[in-house]
């Protein structure tokens, strides 16, 4: 009984060793999972504060050209109204001009 006592009692012992060996090992793989994940945590957060401060850059520019497109917007259309106002102008003055012309014509047939 002895005998067995001290052939389970070494096993346990390797056993043992073992256990604490392979609980180190996972540990310190733990440890650098936990270190990569703080690494890759950091690198997305920097990632998102510059992808943030870009899109605040392009939202900038784009106010800005949407601002001078806006003026310029405004600018063709009261040139395009104006034009629009010479036309009118220019297509009364030919109409007097065939009235004009249409009772010349029918005074001197008629």
């Amino acid at each position: 009984l002895a005998e067995r006592f001290e052939g389970v009692s070494g096993r346990l012992a390797r056993t043992e060793v073992q256990l604490v060996a392979e609980d180190s090992s996972l540990n310190e793989k733990l440890h650098e999972l936990r270190r990569a994940l703080a690494d890759s945590e950091c690198r997305w957060t920097q990632a998102d504060a510059l992808l943030r401060q870009r899109f605040d850059g392009l939202s900038g520019e784009l106010t800005a050209v949407d601002e001078r497109h806006g003026s310029r917007t405004a600018e063709a259309v009261t040139r395009i109204e104006a034009l629009g106002g010479r036309i009118s102008s220019a297509v009364q003055e030919l109409s007097n001009e065939d009235a004009t012309m249409k009772a010349k014509l029918e005074a001197t047939i008629g």
